[in-house]
């Protein structure tokens, strides 16, 4: 899946691919309430699994055709559909973009 949007980290409008997240969830058959983000530097978030059913949001690999590497927030990057839906220009939906992703832990 890809999107075209612009974020809060980087400049201009750009590409993002990789699975929609949903279907990743679907696939290991797990679901649940709360999504718990993990990221290499051992950040971690817990938010709404609803927003993977509500949006279409991408676990990112590429940008722009180039693959994420971990100085460019890689190797996973969530990325929510920001520019189609002002809903999700807030500061607390930023909070969700989480970049280096390492894991999905579902509650």
């Amino acid at each position: 899946a890809s999107i075209t949007t612009s974020t809060d980290w980087t400049e201009g409008v750009h590409v993002f691919t990789g699975p929609l997240a949903r279907d990743v969830l679907a696939a290991a058959g797990v679901s649940g309430e709360t999504v718990d983000a993990g990221a290499l530097n051992d950040y971690h978030l817990a938010f709404p699994a609803s927003d993977f059913e509500d949006w279409d949001v991408v676990l990112a690999m590429t940008m722009d055709g180039k693959v994420l590497s971990v100085r460019d927030k890689g190797p996973l990057w969530i990325v929510y559909p920001r520019d189609e839906h002002p809903e999700l220009q807030w500061p607390e939906i930023n909070s969700r973009w989480v970049w280096q992703l390492e894991s999905l832990t579902l509650d």
